[in-house]
């Protein structure tokens, strides 16, 4: 051979290694992409568990929910039966509580009541027995007022559960949508 036809052959040459040693490059650069892709898949695998398992999570959370709203709800309109039934009867009975409790008091007080007529008058009496069919008819009210007040607290809890569910819907919904971005 010649010297150009050996300088020409050690340019193919090295043209050839340039480009051996370019391609080795480019496919070191692609094993290290494609391990890097790789492991980014693995952990959006894992984190897709996760989020799987919190949604189960909470899946079982809302059942259990559902199953209180439903269990206070049902007491809820129990307790709402109860008021009405109540209130349409409430007067009648409040009158009728007052006049069992004031015949008990003429009873229990019989002797003074006697004493009293002889001694200052059936005017007098009279007054004497209105003021306590007053007082006992004001301790009737006022044990149906501090009955009433318990029931209202009780629709205060009921509203903060409520207000607490919708909470938890919410962050469930915002969740469920987090998970469809990830995926």
């Amino acid at each position: 051979m010649t010297k150009e036809e050996i300088l020409k052959n050690r340019n193919l040459i090295e043209i050839y290694f340039n480009q051996l040693v370019n391609r080795e490059s480019l496919v070191q650069e692609s094993l290290l992409n494609s391990k890097t892709f790789l492991d980014a898949i693995d952990k959006t695998k894992i984190e897709v568990e996760i989020i799987n398992e919190a949604l189960n999570h909470i899946d079982e959370e809302i059942y259990k929910i559902k199953v209180k709203h439903d269990e206070v709800s049902n007491e809820e309109k129990m307790l709402l039966s109860k008021i009405e039934t109540r209130n349409n009867t409430l007067n009648k009975n409040m009158e009728l509580i007052s006049e069992i409790e004031f015949e008990n008091y003429s009873k229990n007080n019989e002797v003074i009541l006697k004493k009293m007529r002889n001694i200052y008058g059936s005017k007098i009496l009279d007054k004497v027995t209105k003021n306590q069919k007053t007082k006992l008819m004001e301790n009737i009210v006022g044990d149906h007022i501090y009955k009433k007040n318990k029931v209202n607290e009780f629709v205060k809890m009921i509203s903060k559960f409520e207000e607490m569910q919708g909470f938890l819907y919410t962050n469930i919904n915002a969740l469920e949508n987090g998970y469809k971005k990830v995926i």
